[in-house]
């Protein structure tokens, strides 16, 4: 079977995304799903999905009056990288702090 590459300028879609399994994509799905529960994740036709995803993770970061970043990559090969605020951080520990600071300001 022939390796498909993803062309620069091509967006894949929500459909064709859940055939991506591991490395950073398996992450970002993960991330969704959490900040879908969190109620910080709609999916925006004008954005795409990877787009909609750092939405939600900016609002989510407006709230617990931090800034949230997520570098995520349309690879198999490659994990996510996180930050809050200037801080690396990793996935772990992203959600850790992120699951904690909801918890204390319920």
């Amino acid at each position: 079977m022939a390796e498909e590459k993803i062309l620069d300028n091509e967006i894949m879609n929500d459909e064709e995304l859940e055939g991506v399994a591991g490395g950073a994509m398996k992450e970002t799905f993960e991330d969704r799903d959490e900040l879908t529960k969190l109620g910080f994740y709609k999916f925006d036709t004008g954005l795409g999905f990877v787009m909609s995803v750092q939405s939600a993770y900016h609002k989510l970061g407006q709230k617990l009056g931090v800034e949230l970043n997520c570098n995520s990559f349309l690879s198999t090969d490659f994990s996510n990288r996180y930050r809050i605020d200037d801080r690396k951080v990793t996935r772990e520990e992203f959600w850790t702090i992120i699951n904690e600071s909801i918890a204390a300001n319920k």
